[in-house]
């Protein structure tokens, strides 16, 4: 459940600050990249984090429930938007934003309002004078009792929910209520058990996350429209004989949320168990990433394809909480093409890819059989390469946030912005790795010192390879419709939605070979070469092209985050890392 504690003193806008030293964490796993939006101190002396809740309206504007205020941070500008009138206890349990209001509501007494997201008078919705449970007649109108909310959401309908405990932490007698604006609420579905989060798919089915105390696997489950539609009419509440199991054994859900992908969205549950997890398919379930006290979970308006490895998927936000000083942070969580942007994977003399980690969460770098060393941070993407011309690749990082690339050997410039993909080549054939960035979004290429252009558009993946013996070519890949172009020498079409591109010497004639993995199946398919099936969906394998036997040849390989496994097809099984290590190998 998520923790709303005590709090004594408010405190003004200006209190959000970005905060260094001890704070909250979050590390996704390979094909993701995460950093911190914004952060809040907490008041452990009043058991206070820093922010409770938040949400985004559709023009992606964050709103945040902190310390007794409602406030609206568009461009990272502070707006309080309600101050609760009280010195006393008031823990937030949810901001929601639908049209053009932001709904929120306290735990602490149980009340629920609203307030124009543009500011304005706030009205109260929902209110309540003790925590014992709903009067026996409810009062009609804006105004009457629901104790205990907890979440709240809205299907394509405008129609309002909300997860609420009448009876208190002990009583296990969560509900979901309907309310239409004018009535008295509804009981829709009678859910036992504790406060849990609830939200809509695309055709208003509506999910459910258990959670329990003490906390444990739980099951995520779903009402259909038709049967939510039939208790909202006729009074009954819906109860366990009438919802679906989509998932089960999924870490004690404190936040919910759909993605917008097709055919079939992916749901993302928070845990206070430090998990969260994925959820690509009815019984199918993946650990996403591990951090502090992870709790509500908030998708951008409007963004789909969110996949690891994927440019321009998307971003998930995600509230943690370090419990210890109770300060809070949201994270953003982006699709990035991290096995693709490193440079180099020979970290040895061995003239051959070294297995090898990089682990943002504490910039751990290890390297089979060669080195361990602390290099980076939460955030940093593995863009080792060859950096000073001696044939050996070097532990290096790109900051996205601030455009900063650092090798474990000293250097460190500032090339590149947040978004940029990092792609650390030799273009001018000098023996070492030039600082390189695709900007997709405008398709600018620019090495530094080197040259500018543009080549390629928003959702293309950039596969700069040496495609014809002698030098690196630009190129990119778009699997929306399967195109691979390389600047000035061809354009053909290989692959599809879905695919990722796995460029590699697949056959030691000294030139990159066009392939792609799909993982859906775990397809390997090289162009005019071979087609062969390695590695699992389900568990999350990312496809890695690899030469580790020195024998100038790629190899298919992948990485199975959850276990630590190296898979080299015909050649070695080792297991060396864990979730949330990126593999830092090409």
């Amino acid at each position: 459940m998520r923790k709303m504690f005590a709090m004594l003193v408010l405190i003004g806008a200006m209190m959000i600050v970005s905060r260094a030293g001890a704070a909250p964490t979050f590390s996704a796993g390979p094909g993701y990249v995460s950093y911190p939006l914004i952060s809040v101190t907490g008041d452990p002396g009043a058991y206070s984090p820093g922010i409770q809740a938040f949400d985004y309206d559709g023009e992606g504007n964050l709103y945040i429930f902190s310390r007794n205020q409602i406030i609206k941070n568009s461009d990272g500008t502070p707006e309080v938007l309600f101050n609760y009138p009280t010195t006393v206890t008031v823990y937030g349990s949810f901001v929601r934003v639908w049209g053009d209001t932001v709904y929120f509501g306290e735990s602490s007494n149980g009340s629920v309002r609203s307030v124009p997201a543009e500011g304005g008078a706030s009205s109260r919705l929902f209110s309540i004078p003790d925590y014992k449970g709903i009067p026996a007649s409810l009062r009609s109108g804006l105004d009457f009792d629901l104790a205990g909310n907890f979440d709240c959401g809205f299907n394509s309908q405008s129609q309002m929910f909300l997860s609420a405990n009448p009876g208190g932490f002990a009583a296990g007698e969560n509900k979901i209520y309907y309310w239409d604006g004018q009535t008295d609420p509804v009981i829709v579905a009678d859910m036992g058990k504790y406060s849990g989060p609830l939200a809509f798919d695309r055709n208003d089915d509506l999910y459910y996350g258990f959670t329990g105390y003490p906390a444990g696997p739980e099951n995520v489950v779903y009402f259909s429209a038709a049967r939510v539609a039939d208790a909202i009419s006729s009074g009954v509440p819906l109860s366990s004989d009438d919802w679906a199991i989509y998932a089960s054994g999924v870490d004690a859900c404190s936040g919910l949320a759909f993605d917008q992908n097709t055919p079939v969205q992916n749901i993302y549950t928070s845990s206070s168990l430090g998990t969260v997890t994925g959820i690509p398919g009815p019984r199918n379930i993946n650990k996403f990433g591990s951090g502090s006290s992870p709790s509500i979970l908030r998708f951008l308006p409007r963004e789909n394809d969110y996949r690891a490895f994927r440019p321009d998927g998307g971003r998930l936000s995600i509230l943690g909480t370090d419990w210890l000083d109770y300060s809070s942070t949201i994270f953003a969580v982006e699709p990035c093409p991290q096995n693709f942007i490193v440079g180099g994977g020979d970290y040895g003399i061995s003239g051959r890819s070294e297995i090898a980690v990089f682990r943002p969460s504490s910039g751990l770098w290890a390297i089979r059989g060669v080195s361990r060393l602390y290099f980076g941070a939460a955030g940093d993407l593995p863009v080792s390469g060859d950096y000073n011309g001696d044939g050996l690749a070097v532990p290096a990082i790109f900051r996205s946030v601030t455009g900063l690339w650092a090798d474990s050997e000293g250097g460190r410039i500032y090339f590149g912005v947040r978004d940029d993909i990092p792609v650390p080549r030799d273009f001018d054939g000098d023996g070492t790795a030039d600082y390189t960035i695709f900007r997709s979004v405008t398709g600018l290429w620019a090495a530094r010192g080197i040259s500018r252009c543009y080549f390629g558009s928003k959702g293309d993946f950039p596969v700069p390879a040496d495609y014809e013996g002698g030098f690196q070519n630009l190129a990119i890949f778009r699997p929306s419709t399967g195109l691979w172009a390389i600047r000035d020498v061809t354009r053909f079409y290989f692959g599809g939605a879905g695919d990722l591109p796995i460029s590699g010497d697949y056959n030691g004639d000294g030139t990159v070979d066009p392939g792609i993995y799909r993982p859906s199946s775990g397809l390997w398919a090289i162009r005019d070469m071979t087609r062969l099936y390695f590695g699992s969906v389900d568990k999350g394998d990312s496809p890695l092209p690899l030469d580790v036997d020195g024998d100038g040849t790629i190899e298919p390989g992948i990485f199975r985050p959850d276990t630590g496994l190296w898979a080299i097809r015909g050649v070695t099984r080792v297991y060396f890392g864990t979730e949330g290590d990126f593999p830092a190998s090409r």
